[in-house]
């Protein structure tokens, strides 16, 4: 599964971007073709009201926990023509993110990026600051703080998924779709197995419930109910 919004993410630098500005984002027109996003642990109860959480590898083969937005290409559930998202449905955080991004450096180094495509960003907009007087403006660090976090919530999502292999919990998954008088099949996902689960022993389910996983688990079984919402568009 691939998803993504950024056409120009740059690495924000002092000199180069000294006067940039961004402006309040007020639609969600920039995710409106976005069909599955990466999520974390911290957002798993949330994300399970709203949409199916399934478990993928990107293409550098890093787990990754994912909520699906829509069952076509390029279609977002969501996201209507005004670029209004669904009242009262959850919104992943690598939505609500944009247009920042974190940018993998040398090793585990990380650096604050930004989409140079989006109409929101510019040194001509009335917005924030992302620079003030050659540093970084509480507005930026605000960002920055927000991206840490959830970086440090991805790495606990990759250990997660990581026990639930080492525990052979996971299995290749797919979703029949019929919708409008097609068929199609959803797939390139894993998710639990149910019998697996139900056959584990005393001290595994001990393990699952001492490290808060169980939950996780139960959370991303019931959110597979929502394949039905996206399936009724």
């Amino acid at each position: 599964m691939k998803s993504g919004i950024y056409n120009k993410p740059e690495v924000l630098d002092k000199t180069k971007h000294e006067g940039l500005k961004v402006a309040p984002i007020n639609n969600f027109s920039y995710a409106a073709e976005l069909k599955d996003s990466p999520i974390s642990l911290s957002e798993f109860y949330a994300a399970s009201a709203s949409q199916p959480i399934v478990f993928a590898q990107s293409d550098s083969g890093e787990n990754l926990a994912i909520s699906i937005l829509g069952l076509e290409e390029n279609q977002n559930y969501f996201v209507n023509d005004k670029g209004e998202w669904k009242a009262g449905e959850y919104i992943p955080a690598y939505v609500r993110r944009y247009p920042f991004a974190f940018a993998k450096m040398n090793g585990e180094d990380f650096a604050l990026a930004i989409d140079m495509d989006c109409d929101q960003v510019g040194g001509d907009v009335e917005g924030q600051s992302i620079f003030e007087a050659g540093e970084a403006s509480s507005y930026a660090q605000g960002v920055m703080s927000f991206l840490k976090e959830h970086q440090n919530d991805s790495l606990r999502t990759q250990a997660f998924i990581g026990k639930l292999d080492e525990m052979n919990l996971l299995e290749d998954a797919s979703a029949e779709v019929n919708k409008s008088g097609e068929s199609f099949t959803v797939a390139g996902f894993k998710r639990i197995n149910e019998k697996r689960f139900n056959e584990l022993d005393q001290e595994q389910v001990y393990e699952l419930h001492s490290n808060g996983y169980y939950k996780l688990i139960v959370a991303h079984l019931m959110s597979l109910r929502n394949f039905g919402k996206l399936l009724k568009g």
